[in-house]
């Protein structure tokens, strides 16, 4: 008698296990499964429910697909179906979710780990201007996703690139007319936490809920004209030297008057105030629509106008130590921003068969920050110990606007161009001409940069403040003024000439920009 290793042996018996109960089981089931059917024959036979599956972005996907096949070069694309999706209400915050493209700062886009310096924006293929001081890109921030209708990011370079081609290209595209009439309305509100409802706020202009000054900042008349006067230095000494080679004699103590009243005509009522902020605010409305025209369906006629507005608020708190004395050498900055943005589009088009298009587009945008930062500290000449705390006020009010008039237009032959023109023009079938006309101008304007040093006297044994006085220096008090204006105009064209040679299909293109 052959005898079965343990393993072998314990495995068939639950096998032999398994087989037995599966049969006693089945069979009790079976049974009660013939009488089912048996008292089913003679009711209705059941009728299943039709269940519709609908695929919310398959046309948008569809283009977008067919648009990166077709692409020559490694490229990204974002449809507005997309960035309505997921509710992202700027170009920069849409774009941080596509791969190989870091946002920084919620403004500029580093595409392939490389710097901003490296990233050129374009609208509807046109160069725009940037309003940022330091840099030469545009914040993408700066353009919000209601006028977009999709994005491309080009990462690879093409001949239809500038030279200075870097990291990559982000090709903004505004929206197209509707097919039929639109109307939309929204209104957005939200509130700070219960640690953030009190914020530092200042006197300001009258049109600061509109994201530009009344002049109440800006550089005063007399300050104007005394820099012409005076040839750019309105120090006591120079406005007495400049008198005395004019032949106007005068004192030390009338040159010194006029500085004093130069002074004093600076804006200066920035006492701050640590009150209940606002709640933030946006509200989005558009309308648009097409005619036919002639009573046909090829002449077609289409407006879209879209109007944008938000307020919002922030606070943010940041203590900074040093690492040599952390304990009596720090600062404690509390800083509330006011961020406004308004918007505003037009455009309008007239399209023949799908085959020709033209469309004039004008765009508005400004974004303004509304700045009031206060610091508390302490280093090696303010000391606690010795009741002394350094004190600064500083106010920042900058606005940046972006103004761009496009006129573009789309050409093919089509079947419906063939009809008009006749069939001679027949061997020009699919040619596709495309051409632009842009011009932008970006403006950064700074009316007011104020910077006001104190120096407080407090109680060393509990901080509480007992006076506060302006610093006896030249740089207790500090104003700036700044203004930049950038403009580009640009144009360009391209030609498409498709032939087929037998199966194949050639495509000859050129352009100029």
């Amino acid at each position: 008698m052959n005898k079965l290793p343990l393993q072998d042996a314990v495995r068939r018996a639950l096998l032999g296990l398994s087989a037995i109960g599966a049969s006693s089981l089945m069979q009790p089931w079976a049974l009660a499964q013939e009488q089912d059917q048996g008292q089913a024959g003679a009711e209705e036979p059941a009728v299943m429910e039709d269940i519709l599956v609908v695929g919310r972005q398959r046309s948008a996907a569809d283009e977008i697909l067919k648009e990166r096949i077709e692409s020559e070069v490694v490229a990204d694309l974002v449809s507005i179906e997309q960035i309505a999706r997921v509710g992202d209400s700027t170009v920069s915050l849409a774009l941080r979710r596509l791969p190989g493209v870091t946002l920084v700062g919620d403004q500029f886009i580093y595409i392939r780990g490389l710097g901003e310096r490296y990233s050129s924006t374009t609208v509807n293929g046109a160069y725009v201007p940037s309003p940022d001081l330091t840099r030469n890109v545009i914040p993408m921030d700066l353009f919000p996703s209601e006028i977009v209708e999709s994005i491309s990011i080009q990462k690879g370079y093409s001949a239809d690139q500038p030279a200075a081609f870097g990291g990559g290209n982000v090709d903004i595209r505004t929206r197209n007319l509707p097919d039929d009439f639109q109307f939309n309305v929204q209104f957005g509100i939200g509130t700070n936490s219960e640690n953030s409802d009190d914020g530092l706020t200042y006197p300001g202009g009258s049109d600061d809920d509109l994201g530009t000054d009344d002049g109440t900042r800006a550089l005063p008349s007399e300050i104007r004209d005394a820099i012409q006067r005076f040839r750019g230095n309105i120090s006591q000494t120079n406005i007495l030297n400049e008198l005395l080679l004019n032949g106007e004699f005068h004192s030390p103590e009338e040159a010194a008057q006029i500085n004093r009243e130069l002074a004093t005509s600076l804006y200066r009522n920035v006492d701050f105030q640590n009150e209940s902020i606002e709640p933030d605010l946006a509200i989005e409305a558009s309308i648009g629509n097409s005619w036919y025209l002639g009573g046909g369906e090829q002449w077609k006629i289409g407006m879209l106008a879209l109007g944008d507005y938000s307020d919002s608020w922030r606070n943010r708190e940041r203590t900074i130590r040093s690492v040599t004395d952390p304990v009596n050498d720090f600062d404690e900055q509390l800083r509330t921003t006011n961020q406004v943005v308004v918007t505003g589009s037009l455009g309008l088009g007239i399209d023949f068969a799908e085959e020709h298009r033209v469309e004039a587009t004008g765009i508005f945008l400004r974004n303004t920050e509304d700045e009031a930062s206060l610091t508390l500290g302490h280093n090696f000449n303010f000391q606690r110990a010795s009741g002394d705390r350094l004190r600064n006020y500083r106010i920042r009010f900058e606005e940046r606007e972006l103004e761009m008039y496009q006129i573009r237009g789309s050409h093919t032959v089509g079947k419906a161009t063939l009809d008009i023109l006749g069939d001679w023009l027949g061997f020009a079938e699919d040619v596709r001409a495309d051409w632009y006309y842009s011009d932008a101008k970006a403006t950064t304007d700074i009316p007011s940069e104020i910077l006001f040093s104190a120096r407080d006297v407090i109680d060393p044994a509990t901080g509480a403040q007992i006076s506060t006085s302006l610093r006896s220096s030249l740089s207790a008090a500090e104003y700036r003024f700044t203004d930049l204006e950038d403009t580009a105009t640009s144009f360009g064209g391209r030609f498409t000439l498709p032939f087929n040679p037998g199966a194949n299909t050639i495509e000859i293109s050129g352009g100029y920009d």
